[in-house]
């Protein structure tokens, strides 16, 4: 079962990033290992997450396409590529 909590701070709050990233964690901590244990290298299992984060970001821009007209919330100033 996961262990990834829940956001405790509004979507606009400074700090939800952090959180995020702080609840992912221990569960990205525990998928690398087991990667690791199978096998694969460290710059394998890092080349792999970055493709498939590139693909999620690009699957996810296009799922949240605005329509026609209307505007995309506040844009977080670093560059998802």
């Amino acid at each position: 079962m996961s262990k990834i909590v829940a956001p405790t701070v509004h979507d606009d709050h400074p700090e939800r990033q952090l959180e995020c990233q702080r609840a992912i964690d221990c569960e990205f901590q525990a998928l690398t290992g087991i990667a690791e244990r199978a096998g694969w290298s460290w710059q394998e299992i890092a080349l792999a997450l970055m493709d498939l984060t590139e693909e999620y970001v690009m699957e996810m821009r296009l799922n949240a396409q605005p329509e026609r007209g209307a505007t995309l919330a506040r844009p977080d100033p670093r560059t998802l590529h």
